[in-house]
């Protein structure tokens, strides 16, 4: 103590000293510890597979210092610390020579740091280069080498320094830069990764390639002094050029990866690894379908689509696809079509109807009337349109929904209300509905208020399960740095309140294709091989196209449009999204068939009036009903008429037996008789002298005018009128065109459905007809058809195959025959790969009872006889279709319609969906 008195200063060295040293024994920082180092995130398939690999701090991926190439340790030596096993961390004379080179540079040029003193610095998180944090990475400097070995040393540095473009490591580095491990690097791309870290930016090889060869020739000289290369060897690497390769990251689900990582729970910082639900391989051939599918109809002004695929069981996603083509910047690639808000057209109608068979006051038999509608709403008074501009009658209920004809639905939901009807789609899962039900109107069931795609997915997929809505997730577990496994939140089935027997009607209806047949014909492509229930939608001015489906083991919606919310052109859901669901469809296969639940009864009913069939019935057919909700009463549609074969009109009950003859007739509510006089459907005529009888037309067409049969859907509008639109006019709810343009296969019915060829990739084997116990719905003229056509059968309506004859008689134009199908100036397209007999074109007409040798004329060559439905093969080029008869001796023919049909391209990748 008495020297320490009398050498005061000395005194205080020696405490600072032994402080100093004392200091030494300080803990190493906690981010030394091994669980502190950065960490990728891998967004995985369900079967394991990388969809996306992620890097919150940057990208690492540790590596042991034995497993490197030795001209790593030997470039890191020779340019940043040759001493470094001769120095306790901290190098005096490294120190000494950077002072004196600051000194004479009269600015800081170098900083005489040591390997160990780089690692210090690292791990102190990159402070700036003061004094103070100089001595203080020294010191920490002293203490690493205490406590880790020199192995160790080099280990940290070269597992954790930035070698820029956030990669920590020189594993990261090598596959960043190189696209290979650390331990396959060349000398000359060793020298490249180690001169990085001095400066990363101003080094990078991506944007700096000059300035990186140039630190790497200066590393390769500090080598050559350092006595690791000899000079000959060193001339030879500095003349290899660097061949860095940009990064191409593994990005698969690109829109569902973003979404997952954008909705991860707060401690998903420290998580190494998110499973995911995806299908890899279902993944990746949806998407190839998607990009070729856009690609096939550009020239349609249709640029994006988005698929999401559910299986029902489990609500997982197993495909997810928001756009065609995630970097396509023009088309807004980067935008998630799976869960935008967009309106769903038609798509909805299947929950209206399920609203009504659950009243119980409905049945699939139910007639619902298809004529004329006028609708007052707080906005102005509509008249709802179908799609095909003309009113079908009395139609059955499954028909009405399975054809999608909007008047039918737009009856149902102003009988419920829009208020009711809105509860039932909140009940099947649709909260993107948040407007009040004044906003939308009876509107809603043809689709006026914005959904997600996914939302439609979840509430077939709820169809399906029977009324239950599934927990759709995408995520099934994560997992931590640390090896703990977390489990996500996934929300219990949700019930719908509609009972599963509800749920089996509508699948059965949109697994109908002869219910489906007046609307979209038969050989399109909703048509499968196995069960599918399907649906079709297109919203306003053909902006959105959808089709939305599932098995009992899969459900696909697919929207087709543009995110810009440009119209197509004349893409409705069946030509638009159809072809896509239906090449989705087929990957997926066969889920079996539909269980039917408990609560169902099978009945026989009459098609024309939904009750029990009378004597007079020509064509029951077996319906399912509720139970409780069979009908009761029996047909007084069909009646027998004696007729006086002299006059024409009733027989009168002297008439002789030899003049008198029964026929049989339909007979509906004065309501139908238009229509049935625009159809050339008759009535029974009125009692002989008896001209005052307001329903009855003569069976003999002459005498009723042509005022009398105008078609309700092609007058004139009232001044003041408007479209279909929703009660807010937020859409035109029934658009209306001139034609139709879709691609290869494509004939108007409701939302412009195909209506007799296929679309791309349509199946060779079409379903096979249903059983006597399943009910099909039938189009208006079969309700008639075998009675009011005696002698004709089913068979003189499909097409008939005879030699072709010219035409030469100058027939004389009536308005009384009519072509339906297609439509004047329609486009079609014929597909490259698919076969040509899926190729073929519906073409359907009207043509009244009187007439006679009705036939179609394509070009000025006879086609076909029968006006109900024939069959064209598509043939590139313009053609000219015509329907024409005989009426009183004399040639007469409908008003031309004119089509063009074009060879389309093949798209890209075109064996990803080529037929099988």
């Amino acid at each position: 103590m008495s020297v320490l008195r009398q050498h005061p200063f000395w005194g205080a060295f020696a405490l600072l000293l032994f402080a100093g040293l004392l200091s030494l024994l300080w803990p190493l920082p906690d981010t030394i510890a091994p669980d502190a180092r950065r960490t990728s995130l891998d967004v995985t398939a369900r079967s394991q597979a990388l969809l996306r690999s992620v890097h919150p701090q940057g990208r690492s991926q540790p590596v042991s210092v034995e497993r490197l190439p030795s001209s790593v340790v030997d470039a890191l030596l020779a340019i940043e610390d040759r001493r470094f096993y001769a120095h306790p961390g901290v190098d005096p004379v490294a120190l000494a020579r950077a002072l004196w080179s600051n000194l004479r540079q009269g600015r800081i040029v170098s900083g005489g740091s040591t390997v160990t003193m780089q690692v210090a610095e690292e791990l102190r998180g990159n402070p700036p280069p003061t004094v103070g944090n100089k001595l203080a990475e020294m010191h920490l400097a002293l203490r690493l080498e205490l406590r880790r070995s020199k192995q160790e040393i080099l280990s940290l540095w070269l597992n954790r320094v930035s070698f820029g473009n956030r990669a920590h490591g020189v594993e990261a580095a090598a596959q960043l830069y190189f696209g290979k491990p650390a331990r396959d690097l060349t000398p000359a791309q060793a020298a490249t990764l180690v001169g990085l870290p001095r400066a990363p930016s101003r080094y990078d090889p991506f944007r700096h390639p000059d300035r990186a060869e140039r630190r790497q020739h200066r590393v390769l000289r500090a080598m050559e002094h350092a006595g690791f290369l000899p000079p000959d060897e060193r001339k030879r690497l500095a003349a290899v050029p660097i061949d860095v390769q940009a990064p191409d990251p593994v990005v698969r689900a690109p829109h569902l990866t973003r979404w997952v990582l954008r909705h991860r729970r707060p401690e998903s910082r420290a998580l190494a690894e998110i499973r995911t639900t995806i299908d890899p391989a279902l993944q990746k051939t949806v998407a190839n379908l998607v990009e070729a599918h856009v690609q096939t109809f550009r020239q349609e002004t249709l640029t994006n689509a988005a698929v999401v695929v559910l299986d029902n069981r489990s609500g997982a996603i197993q495909a997810y696809v928001g756009s065609a083509d995630f970097w396509d910047k023009r088309h807004g690639g980067r935008n998630d079509g799976v869960r935008m808000l967009r309106q769903p057209g038609s798509a909805l109608k299947p929950f209206t109807y399920a609203h009504a068979l659950a009243s119980r006051r409905y049945t699939p038999a139910s007639l619902l009337a298809d004529i004329e509608l006028n609708v007052p709403e707080a906005s102005g008074a509509f008249t709802p349109e179908n799609y095909d501009e003309t009113y079908h009658g009395p139609t059955p209920l499954r028909q009405a929904l399975a054809s999608s004809f909007n008047v039918p639905a737009v009856r149902l939901a102003r009988e419920f209300g829009a208020a009711a009807l809105l509860e039932t789609l909140h009940r099947f899962g649709f909260d993107s509905l948040d407007r009040a039900p004044s906003y939308y109107g009876v509107g809603l069931t043809l689709g006026n208020g914005e959904v997600q795609p996914i939302e439609l997915a979840r509430a077939y997929a709820g169809l399906a399960r029977g009324g239950t809505l599934p927990p759709v997730h995408a995520v099934r577990w994560a997992r931590t740095v640390e090896g703990d496994t977390l489990h996500p939140d996934v929300p219990a089935p949700r019930q719908t309140g509609r009972s599963p027997a509800v749920a089996f009607l509508i699948t059965d209806i949109l697994d109908d294709p002869a219910a489906r047949t007046p609307g979209f014909g038969r050989g399109g492509p909703l048509e499968f091989s196995f069960p599918v229930a399907v649906k079709t939608g297109t919203s306003k001015d053909y902006r959105d196209s959808w089709t939305v489906g599932y098995t009992p083991r899969h459900t696909v919606a697919v929207w087709a449009g543009n995110f810009d919310g440009a119209p197509m052109d004349r893409m409705s859901g069946i030509a638009g999204a159809a072809p896509l669901f239906h090449s989705i469809m087929r990957t997926l296969g066969s889920g079996g068939d539909f269980e039917r639940p408990s609560g169902l009864t099978p009945a026989r009913v009459c098609p024309a009036s939904g009750k029990r069939p009378g004597a007079h019935c020509p064509a029951p057919h077996r319906e399912l009903f509720l139970s409780g909700t069979v009908p009761t009463d029996t047909c007084t549609v069909h009646r027998v008429v004696a007729i006086d074969q002299r006059t024409g009109r009733r027989a009168a009950p002297g008439t002789a037996s030899r003049h008198v003859q029964q026929k049989r007739y339909a007979v509906y509510p004065e309501r139908y008789h238009a229509w049935m006089r625009e159809h050339d459907l008759p009535l029974p005529p009125p009692h002989g002298g008896d001209r005052s009888h307001a329903s009855a037309c003569p069976e003999s067409r002459d005498s009723c005018s042509d005022s009398a049969v105008a078609s309700p859907a092609l007058k004139s509008r009232a001044p003041g009128r408007r479209r279909m639109r929703s009660g807010n006019n937020q859409s035109c709810l029934s658009p209306r065109t001139e034609g139709s343009r879709a691609s290869l296969i494509d004939c108007r019915g409701p939302e412009g459905h195909p209506v007799g060829g296929a679309g791309a990739g349509v199946s060779p084997s079409l379903r096979p007809e249903r059983s006597e116990e399943v009910v099909s719905g039938l189009h208006s003229r079969d309700l008639f058809g075998s009675f009011l056509h005696p002698g004709k059968n089913e068979h003189q309506f499909q097409m008939e195959k005879q030699p072709a004859n010219v035409v030469k008689e100058a027939p004389r134009v009536t308005d009384r025959l009519r072509i339906r199908d297609p439509a004047d100036g329609a486009l079609f397209y014929v597909d490259p790969v698919l076969r040509d007999r899926y190729q073929r074109l519906s073409l359907k007409g009207m043509a009244p009872d009187a007439f006679r040798d009705v036939h179609w004329v394509v070009d000025g060559t006879r086609h076909a006889s029968g006006a109900g439905r024939a069959m064209w093969q598509l043939q590139p080029g313009t053609h000219r279709i015509e329907l024409r008869a005989r009426h009183e001796g004399q040639a007469v023919r409908s008003p031309a319609v004119q089509i063009r049909v074009v060879a389309a391209t093949s798209p890209p990748n075109r064996s990803t969906v080529s037929e099988k």
